[in-house]
């Protein structure tokens, strides 16, 4: 079978028109809300320290949560743009463009050029991939590489293995996995399907009528041991500080994760373990002792239970999505089915080889999103999977649309212009708001910004900020203030010294804060007024009561949401 023609300068016109809008809404909402979380900064900071030659560590400390090559891509941006923070948004925002044009190159590709515009609109105005387009996290660069697997997956089993593909393919699966593990299971999948069509010889001839046998073994083989050669090093890596052959040490934590935060649950001992963790970052050995295959066997009971509950949140998550992203082209495509339910049925019907194909590689890629119930639903985590279904929803839309005795680009404009409508107007009786408004008005950071604002403030006005001793209530506000009173320094040596921030517990008192801080053990206490609500004694601080001052704290620095405080006069010497 022969591979469609080449794109025409025209048709790369309007994919360029596409891509400059999608960058201008990226750069737009990256501008006014650049996301950075506290698990940026442990990505990010890994990354540097491997480029570094202090192995894949963060504060010191070997890291298995988080996979590494998102950190390392941003590190070497930050090579060329030379501020941290923005090459590591600008991976994510790189990666949402790239992803636009993967769409539209696959689905032109295989299916048509009508397939293929239509999917490259539907991702570019997905308001959930635009929102995450400006976020320091791993889910925008994942769907990208994990999209790029898929497709070059696809194409190997509609066409034939040549030595580019087998080769990509087995690059795009070992880094998108080393982004994150997801990408493990639905690349051993294909493997073994890729296999299967090498072994047996009628699915051979079904999959691969017109393709050399003997080519076909050795460009499978080489792609299958150039996987294993990519992902090997996380695997040694993970060995080695372990003695286990795990993927990560994400699993065994996310395993454990409902049990800390779900009222009426006994903790396991795993979870015992876990809350240490989540409370000192140097605890972080003692996840090396959980194992995901124990705890299962284990707490049978606890997972049927996590199942269940994450089933339904996964419902309630995918019938948001399909409310925001995908509701009037289905609508659009289920009243053709009413109205001229023989020919759209005929026409998606017509694949026969193609769409079982397509199809299968579908369900292969999807299958990460079952596993994800034993862990943890969030939305992000969904976010690969999102393009996939977008584009069997583009395939649907020409399909049903090519039965139909109207005019095609007419027909096309009136979905497009409905489309837009849905997405941009507060039409009456949608509940959900205005999707593309929303995504421009959401502030990601939340919170955050004003840890932001603190350690930024830090950065320029103290000397030495970076060498600071920092307390806040939260363990992740604490990593983000140091990360951000470093000056995006995370390069410095200072860095790799475990304690530079100090996060205090809610039965913590004032007085024993106090302590910490003229014992020289803390250096600043930073507080925000939300912090105030959830620990008692922090709104004796915020207010700078009569029984703070005998403890001799005094306040260094004060902005209307967050404050400043210390107990050594000479701070004020060192911050101006």
């Amino acid at each position: 079978m022969q591979m469609k023609p080449s794109t025409t300068p025209s048709e790369w016109l309007m994919v360029g028109l596409i891509m400059l809008v999608a960058a201008i809404m990226s750069g737009y909402t990256a501008m006014i809300d650049p996301v950075w979380k506290p698990d940026s900064a442990v990505l990010v900071e890994s990354g540097v320290n491997l480029l570094s030659g202090r192995g894949f560590s963060y504060r010191g400390n070997p890291v298995f949560v988080q996979m590494p090559f998102y950190g390392v891509t941003a590190a070497l941006l930050d090579k060329f743009v030379g501020n941290i923070e923005r090459s590591a948004i600008l991976v994510s925002s790189l990666s949402y463009l790239l992803l636009i044009l993967a769409v539209y190159r696959f689905c032109r590709t295989v299916f048509t050029k009508e397939v293929a515009f239509i999917s490259a609109v539907l991702v570019a105005f997905c308001p959930e991939i635009l929102l995450h387009s400006r976020v320091s996290l791993s889910e925008s660069y994942f769907s990208l590489l994990y999209f790029m697997s898929f497709s070059t997956f696809a194409t190997l089993l509609l066409y034939g293995p040549t030595w580019s593909k087998s080769i990509a393919f087995a690059l795009f699966s070992g880094t998108a996995f080393l982004t994150r593990a997801e990408g493990f299971l639905p690349a051993i999948l294909a493997y073994i399907t890729l296999a299967g069509i090498v072994i047996l010889p009628k699915l051979n001839r079904f999959c691969w009528p017109k393709h050399d046998y003997k080519s076909s073994v050795q460009q499978i083989t080489v792609s299958a041991f150039l996987f294993l050669l990519v992902i090997a090093p996380w695997l040694l890596h993970v060995h080695k500080h372990t003695g286990t052959w795990d993927l990560g040490r994400g699993g065994a934590a996310f395993l454990v994760h409902d049990e800390v935060v779900a009222p009426g649950v006994q903790p396991s001992k795993e979870a015992e373990l876990y809350q240490q963790y989540r409370k000192d970052y140097g605890q972080h050995q003692k996840l090396y002792t959980i194992s995901s295959i124990d705890y299962i066997r284990n707490n049978l009971d606890k997972i049927l239970d996590k199942t269940k509950r994450n089933l339904k949140i996964l419902f309630n998550i995918e019938i948001s999505i399909l409310l925001e992203n995908a509701l009037v082209p289905l609508l659009f495509l289920f009243s053709l089915l009413l109205f001229f339910p023989s020919q759209a049925v005929i026409s998606i019907s017509r694949w026969h080889r193609k769409r079982n194909l397509i199809a299968w590689s579908v369900l292969i890629y999807l299958s990460p999103a079952v596993v994800l119930l034993l862990y943890m639903v969030l939305t992000r985590y969904l976010l690969p999977y999102q393009p996939l279904l977008l584009v069997v929803i583009a395939l649907m839309i020409r399909n049903t649309m090519t039965a139909l005795p109207v005019n095609r680009n007419r027909l096309l404009a009136a979905v497009g212009i409905v489309f837009f409508a849905y997405l941009t107007l507060p039409l009456p009786g949608v509940y959900y708001k205005p999707q593309l408004p929303e995504v421009f008005k959401t502030r990601l950071m939340g919170d955050s910004q004003q840890v932001r604002a603190a350690g930024l403030w830090l950065a320029e006005h103290c000397v030495n900020s970076g060498e600071l001793r920092l307390a806040m209530p939260e363990r992740r506000d604490a990593i983000l203030l140091q990360f951000y009173a470093s000056n995006f320094d995370v390069t410095a040596d200072h860095v790799t010294e475990h304690k530079k921030f100090f996060n205090f517990q809610p039965e913590l008192l004032l007085s024993d804060l106090a302590s910490l801080a003229h014992r020289g053990e803390i250096d600043l206490i930073v507080i925000q007024e939300n912090d105030t609500r959830q620990y008692p004694e922090m709104l004796k601080l915020w207010n700078e009561g009569e029984d703070v001052t005998p403890l001799g704290i005094f306040l260094l620095h004060t902005d209307n949401h967050y404050k400043i405080f210390t107990t050594r006069r000479e701070m004020k010497q060192r911050c101006r």
